[in-house]
């Protein structure tokens, strides 16, 4: 289920919550202390929390964030945070993800430690790269994090199915994957990010595009 940040309130989070929230961050006050706040006042769980804080982020950073995002992505090269695209493809078909403030697909919670390999991994990375296929996008790198159980078999299949269909790309693991990110993006100014990760997105320039939904949004036609 999809859902936008507007409405929240459809998982039972107060509207109120979720506007002292915008107040406080919109002023420049820290999203954790003000979560803290604001999570303490309207008796809100840990899961409440989490959504409020992983859904709205300040204007500051949204302003940032909202020009750079396209959909186009035909013959453009794109490096992929593969665990953050898959986990938010397989939390919208699964249970929840919300449409943010800065207007990017974010899972209801991303617990990256939970990761379990299976089938359901791969038949997303199979709806990822068919997705891939149908943009016709030039040179598709995925990023794994070493960290995270067998990413280096999954790193394998990927590569295995990129040129099983015949595409251009690779999938590397790197311990830290966030850094690895980051530089690539830095030395590449014409390089797309597929992320929602604001921790990768605020420190760098390169266009964004919102594969995780674009992919859900490719599986619905």
């Amino acid at each position: 289920m999809i859902i936008k940040w507007t409405g929240l309130h459809t998982v039972n989070i107060p509207k109120d919550a979720v506007e002292d929230y915008v107040y406080l961050i919109d002023r420049g006050y820290k999203q954790k202390s003000s979560l803290e706040l604001i999570g303490s006042r309207f008796l809100l769980d840990s899961y409440k929390r989490q959504l409020i804080f992983r859904s709205v982020q300040p204007a500051s950073i949204c302003r940032k964030i909202w020009p750079r995002i396209i959909t186009d992505i035909h013959g453009r090269s794109v490096i992929i945070d593969c665990y953050n695209v898959i986990n938010t493809v397989i939390g919208a078909e699964e249970s929840l993800a919300v449409i943010s403030r800065d207007s990017l697909l974010r899972d209801a919670q991303e617990v990256h430690s939970s990761f379990k390999m299976g089938p359901k991994v791969i038949y997303t990375v199979m709806k990822i790269i068919q997705y891939l296929k149908y943009q016709k996008t030039g040179h598709a790198m995925f990023v794994l994090d070493s960290q995270i159980s067998r990413s280096g078999e999954l790193a394998a299949k990927i590569r295995e199915i990129l040129s099983s269909e015949g595409m251009d790309g690779d999938a590397l693991v790197r311990r830290d994957a966030d850094k690895f990110i980051k530089e690539e993006l830095q030395g590449d100014e014409d390089l797309i990010i597929a992320s929602s990760d604001t921790g990768i997105l605020i420190y760098t320039t390169n266009e964004i595009h919102d594969m995780a939904r674009g992919v859900v949004e490719f599986g619905n036609i």
